[in-house]
């Protein structure tokens, strides 16, 4: 039996026990062909982005994301695995990265933009506040009622105190070594950098 007949019989099994829904039993047989592709196979790409949506269905963010971008080294043009490497760095807190993923999806779709590609790009954008994509959304936590001052600090003479003025937290910013054309990938139509 040649090797690639091994391959596509690893792949189909692997294949065959997504569909019933075992993942663990899918990734094995990933995983098994995987280690039997010849070089950079472009089978390897449809391989390890197979392996990526298992590993989004087991929700191991981080695996997902590596074979995302294993498949993506092989070939850039998969539109899926962008999006699972979108959704893997948004449940990993990477949302600039995650963006930066979708807008990769979008740009392969060649029009035909799938709904769950959309709807990724819609749940990142409420992920982050005022263009900063480390931000997330908070509820604003309700404020007691001020106490009325008393009458008696103010017949003393005393100076009524202030309260202590809440710090400003920054966030930093998880990417910071982008490049111009990244940045600019990154803009909207009509919005342009500073």
């Amino acid at each position: 039996m040649s090797k690639s007949k091994v391959l596509c019989k690893e792949h189909e099994e692997g294949n065959e026990f997504f569909r019933q829904g075992n993942i663990k039993g899918a990734i094995e047989k990933y995983t098994q062909a995987i280690a039997k592709i010849p070089g950079k196979a472009k089978q390897g790409a449809l391989l390890y982005g197979n392996r990526s949506a298992c590993y989004l269905q087991s929700e191991m963010w981080e695996e997902a994301a590596e074979d995302a971008e294993s498949a993506l080294a092989l070939d850039k043009t998969l539109v899926k695995c962008h999006f699972r490497r979108a959704v893997a760095l948004r449940h990993l807190g990477e949302l600039c990265e995650a963006r930066l993923a979708i807008r990769e999806a979008i740009k392969f779709s060649n029009g035909a933009v799938p709904v769950d590609v959309k709807q990724e790009e819609a749940t990142i954008k409420k992920c982050t506040i005022d263009g900063n994509p480390t931000a997330r959304k908070r509820k604003p936590k309700p404020q007691a009622p001020e106490p009325e001052p008393s009458s008696e600090g103010a017949e003393a003479g005393e100076a009524e105190e202030e309260p202590p003025k809440k710090k400003k937290k920054i966030k930093k910013l998880r990417c910071e070594t982008m490049t111009l054309e990244t940045l600019q990938s990154m803009l909207g139509p009509g919005e342009t950098l500073l």
